[in-house]
């Protein structure tokens, strides 16, 4: 008695999980960031590994390169790429 109850239980909250209104993420594709320097700031050189992904003004998180960044919304957006390097 307890399995049927437990597989109609787990069929209910998987039917009620999927919704046809769900939207479909646009990606934003990152695959290196590049360093331009001048002479007082130092050399071109850097260690850059990660970015730090921003869509208007909302922090997506952090994102190791290369980067495939899902992006829920409808729209235009400002897309703020920040390069960033691990400790």
């Amino acid at each position: 008695m307890i399995r049927p109850l437990c597989a109609a239980t787990s069929f209910i909250v998987f039917l009620a999980a999927c919704k046809k209104g769900d939207q479909v993420p646009a990606y934003v594709a990152v695959s290196s960031v590049s360093l331009n320097a001048s002479a007082e700031e130092g050399s071109n050189s850097s260690k850059i590994t990660d970015v730090w992904v921003s869509v208007n003004d909302r922090s997506l998180g952090s994102w190791e390169l290369p980067a495939r960044v899902p992006v829920l919304g409808t729209g235009s957006a400002t897309i703020t790429i920040t390069p960033a390097i691990k400790r």
